[in-house]
Protein backbone atom coordinates (compact mmCIF):
# COMPACT_ATOMS: atom_id res chain seq x y z
CA UNK A 1 0.00 0.00 0.00
CA UNK A 2 1.10 3.52 -0.70
CA UNK A 3 1.48 6.31 1.88
CA UNK A 4 -1.82 8.14 1.41
CA UNK A 5 -3.70 4.86 1.14
CA UNK A 6 -2.41 3.93 4.58
CA UNK A 7 -3.35 7.38 5.92
CA UNK A 8 -6.89 7.07 4.49
CA UNK A 9 -7.23 3.60 5.99
CA UNK A 10 -6.01 4.78 9.41
CA UNK A 11 -8.34 7.80 9.52
CA UNK A 12 -11.28 5.68 8.36
CA UNK A 13 -10.52 3.04 10.99
CA UNK A 14 -10.30 5.68 13.74
CA UNK A 15 -13.56 7.21 12.48
CA UNK A 16 -15.16 3.77 12.72
CA UNK A 17 -13.93 3.38 16.31
CA UNK A 18 -15.30 6.82 17.24
CA UNK A 19 -18.79 5.46 16.62
CA UNK A 20 -18.44 3.37 19.79
CA UNK A 21 -16.76 5.92 22.08
CA UNK A 22 -18.92 8.63 23.68
CA UNK A 23 -16.87 11.84 23.71
CA UNK A 24 -18.43 14.52 25.87
CA UNK A 25 -15.36 16.70 26.41
CA UNK A 26 -13.68 16.29 23.04
CA UNK A 27 -16.60 16.42 20.61
CA UNK A 28 -14.35 18.03 18.01
CA UNK A 29 -12.80 14.57 17.48
CA UNK A 30 -15.99 13.63 15.62
CA UNK A 31 -14.68 15.91 12.84
CA UNK A 32 -11.77 13.49 12.26
CA UNK A 33 -13.44 12.02 9.14
CA UNK A 34 -13.19 15.42 7.44
CA UNK A 35 -9.40 14.95 7.40
CA UNK A 36 -10.05 12.18 4.92
CA UNK A 37 -11.11 14.78 2.36
CA UNK A 38 -7.62 16.23 2.53
CA UNK A 39 -5.99 12.78 2.47
CA UNK A 40 -8.15 11.64 -0.46
CA UNK A 41 -7.34 14.88 -2.33
CA UNK A 42 -3.60 14.35 -1.85
CA UNK A 43 -3.98 10.68 -2.75
CA UNK A 44 -5.78 11.46 -5.99
CA UNK A 45 -3.35 14.23 -6.93
CA UNK A 46 -0.03 12.57 -6.05
CA UNK A 47 -0.69 8.84 -6.32
CA UNK A 48 -3.76 8.58 -8.53
CA UNK A 49 -7.05 6.80 -7.96
CA UNK A 50 -7.24 3.02 -7.76
CA UNK A 51 -10.32 0.85 -8.05
CA UNK A 52 -9.13 -1.17 -5.04
CA UNK A 53 -9.69 1.90 -2.84
CA UNK A 54 -13.35 2.48 -3.81
CA UNK A 55 -14.77 0.88 -0.61
CA UNK A 56 -12.55 3.14 1.51
CA UNK A 57 -13.47 6.22 -0.54
CA UNK A 58 -17.17 5.49 0.00
CA UNK A 59 -16.75 4.79 3.70
CA UNK A 60 -14.54 7.81 4.31
CA UNK A 61 -17.06 10.15 2.68
CA UNK A 62 -20.00 8.46 4.47
CA UNK A 63 -18.40 9.04 7.88
CA UNK A 64 -18.25 12.84 7.39
CA UNK A 65 -21.99 13.60 7.78
CA UNK A 66 -22.17 11.01 10.56
CA UNK A 67 -19.49 12.83 12.53
CA UNK A 68 -21.24 16.17 12.05
CA UNK A 69 -24.53 14.61 13.17
CA UNK A 70 -22.81 13.23 16.29
CA UNK A 71 -21.66 16.75 17.19
CA UNK A 72 -25.13 18.24 16.66
CA UNK A 73 -26.99 15.37 18.38
CA UNK A 74 -24.58 13.72 20.86
CA UNK A 75 -27.23 11.23 22.06
CA UNK A 76 -27.82 9.90 18.52
CA UNK A 77 -27.15 6.16 18.15
CA UNK A 78 -26.37 4.65 14.78
CA UNK A 79 -28.13 1.51 13.59
CA UNK A 80 -26.36 -1.82 13.79
CA UNK A 81 -27.06 -2.61 10.16
CA UNK A 82 -24.95 0.31 9.01
CA UNK A 83 -22.26 -0.56 11.54
CA UNK A 84 -21.98 -4.10 10.16
CA UNK A 85 -21.94 -2.80 6.58
CA UNK A 86 -19.24 -0.28 7.54
CA UNK A 87 -17.16 -3.03 9.17
CA UNK A 88 -17.43 -5.19 6.03
CA UNK A 89 -16.48 -2.25 3.79
CA UNK A 90 -13.56 -1.46 6.08
CA UNK A 91 -12.27 -5.04 5.89
CA UNK A 92 -12.67 -5.15 2.10
CA UNK A 93 -11.12 -1.69 1.77
CA UNK A 94 -8.11 -2.76 3.82
CA UNK A 95 -7.69 -6.10 2.06
CA UNK A 96 -7.96 -5.07 -1.61
CA UNK A 97 -5.02 -2.62 -1.75
CA UNK A 98 -2.87 -5.04 0.24
CA UNK A 99 -3.75 -8.07 -1.88
CA UNK A 100 -3.58 -6.25 -5.23
CA UNK A 101 -0.61 -3.89 -4.94
CA UNK A 102 0.60 -1.37 -7.51
CA UNK A 103 3.52 -2.76 -9.45
CA UNK A 104 6.27 -0.35 -10.44
CA UNK A 105 7.84 -1.08 -13.80
CA UNK A 106 11.51 -0.23 -14.37
CA UNK A 107 12.25 2.99 -16.22
CA UNK A 108 13.09 2.66 -19.87
CA UNK A 109 16.72 3.06 -20.85
CA UNK A 110 17.93 4.65 -24.02
CA UNK A 111 16.82 7.56 -26.18
CA UNK A 112 13.29 6.24 -26.87
CA UNK A 113 10.32 5.70 -24.58
CA UNK A 114 9.98 2.07 -25.61
CA UNK A 115 11.77 -0.68 -23.78
CA UNK A 116 12.31 -4.31 -24.58
CA UNK A 117 13.42 -7.24 -22.46
CA UNK A 118 14.27 -10.76 -23.52
CA UNK A 119 13.68 -13.85 -21.40
CA UNK A 120 15.00 -17.34 -21.97
CA UNK A 121 12.90 -19.75 -19.94
CA UNK A 122 13.73 -23.38 -19.27
CA UNK A 123 10.95 -25.51 -17.84
CA UNK A 124 12.67 -28.32 -15.93
CA UNK A 125 9.31 -29.93 -15.16
CA UNK A 126 8.38 -30.69 -18.78
CA UNK A 127 10.11 -32.36 -21.66
CA UNK A 128 10.17 -30.90 -25.16
CA UNK A 129 7.48 -32.46 -27.36
CA UNK A 130 8.98 -31.28 -30.65
CA UNK A 131 12.05 -32.88 -32.14
CA UNK A 132 15.25 -30.94 -32.85
CA UNK A 133 15.54 -33.05 -36.02
CA UNK A 134 13.87 -31.12 -38.90
CA UNK A 135 12.71 -34.37 -40.55
CA UNK A 136 10.69 -35.44 -37.50
CA UNK A 137 7.96 -33.22 -36.06
CA UNK A 138 7.61 -34.86 -32.65
CA UNK A 139 10.35 -36.24 -30.49
CA UNK A 140 9.54 -39.80 -29.56
CA UNK A 141 10.33 -40.19 -26.72
CA UNK A 142 10.92 -36.59 -25.53
CA UNK A 143 14.42 -36.23 -24.15
CA UNK A 144 15.25 -32.53 -23.70
CA UNK A 145 13.78 -29.94 -21.32
CA UNK A 146 11.22 -27.48 -22.66
CA UNK A 147 12.84 -24.14 -23.65
CA UNK A 148 11.15 -20.89 -24.72
CA UNK A 149 12.58 -17.55 -25.85
CA UNK A 150 10.30 -14.54 -25.18
CA UNK A 151 10.81 -10.87 -26.00
CA UNK A 152 8.54 -8.32 -24.30
CA UNK A 153 8.12 -4.70 -25.36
Amino acid sequence: MRLFEIIILAITFLSFLLRFIPLKKFTWLYLLPTLNLLAIGYHLFFEGARWQMIPLYILAIAFIPMGIRKIIQPAHRFKWGFTILAAILLLIGAALPALLPVHVFPATQGPYAVGTTSFYWIDQGRLEAYSPDPDRVYANPPSETHRVMVQVW
